[in-house]
């Protein structure tokens, strides 16, 4: 019979090590299920702030975003073409003008970069984007000759495409 304690005092130590091993598991366990609801929301970033390149880096994403998702339409082609056309040149008159200039330049620029017949469309929203981006984010004036240089090609690019512009 003595045996049996001594059997008995030495699985005491083995049996309260894995009572606190089990009890730890569960409360990771539970610690992990308790953060996951199930109700989870996606994070929101907060909007960039205006004028800034975070701002251009978010209109770039998504254009490419609703290219990816949506695909390339005549209506959205036409609808960026449009506000072009009736804005030149006057790209600059506020930041919600500056920034609808750039989503159009970024959207023909992502949509047709690797459509070698609509080439001259990705140039003209190239340039487009690079006329406003760097008067947007205070880099240059209007009245520099890199901005300038940025107008003349967008409108070398319509007269391309046959639209004329003044």
């Amino acid at each position: 019979m003595k045996k049996k304690k001594t059997d008995q005092i030495q699985s005491k130590p083995h049996n309260k090590r894995k009572w606190i091993v089990i009890a730890v598991l569960i409360i990771v366990i539970a610690a992990a299920a308790g953060g996951n609801t199930g109700t989870s929301q996606p994070q929101s970033s907060p909007s960039p702030l205006p004028n800034t390149s975070t701002m251009v880096d978010a209109l770039a994403r998504q254009a490419r975003q609703d290219i990816q998702e949506n695909g390339v339409s005549d209506q959205k082609s036409e609808e960026a073409m449009t506000f072009i056309v009736e804005t030149y040149p006057d790209f600059y008159a506020d930041n919600e003008t500056m920034e609808q200039a750039m989503a159009y330049g970024f959207w023909l620029e992502y949509a047709y970069e690797d459509d070698a017949a609509a080439r001259i469309v990705a140039e003209l929203g190239m340039g487009l984007e690079q006329a406003v981006k760097y008067v947007y984010r205070g880099a240059e004036t209007v009245e520099d000759q890199a901005t300038q240089e940025n107008l003349n090609q967008i409108r070398q690019s319509l007269e391309a495409l046959g639209i004329l512009v003044e």
